[in-house]
């Protein structure tokens, strides 16, 4: 029973991820048998995510800026990639708090290879290079 709940603060944006279309050109990192296993061919450019794993994708918007509303918190794993190298240290360690508070115990925060937490300013296990787990405790 796993569920995505995919969120961005660009109604543009979300709705482009709700409809699943992706070049193919853009797909070729997938490990093999993704494409097959995952996507439908459209024509000789473009693939659209199946529609059975398309359901299981909530999408929502979502300001990082605000308390995080979602009710199907604890989260296993969050994924903040690339957004918080805009933030001065301040918000960022007030964002990466939020994250930590909706975590579950042993669950992981995964961020961009160019953003890092200082590891004096949190409560997270450092992984390694953009990976935090929330402790177990």
């Amino acid at each position: 029973d796993t569920r995505i709940l995919a969120t961005d603060i660009s109604l543009k944006t979300l709705a482009g991820a709700q409809n699943g279309v992706y070049l193919e050109s853009g797909l070729t990192d997938l490990p093999p048998g993704w494409l097959e296993k995952y996507f439908d061919r459209i024509d000789g450019e473009k693939c659209k995510v199946k529609p059975a794993l398309r359901n299981e994708v909530i999408f929502r918007t979502f300001n990082l800026m605000e308390p995080i509303p979602f009710k199907k918190a604890p989260f296993d794993l969050i994924f903040c990639r690339n957004v918080m190298i805009y933030f001065e240290m301040e918000t960022k360690l007030a964002l990466v708090k939020r994250f930590y508070d909706v975590l579950r115990p042993g669950g992981y925060l995964f961020i961009g290879h160019a953003e890092s937490i200082p590891r004096d300013s949190t409560d997270y296990e450092y992984i390694k290079p953009a990976i935090y787990r929330r402790p177990l405790k």
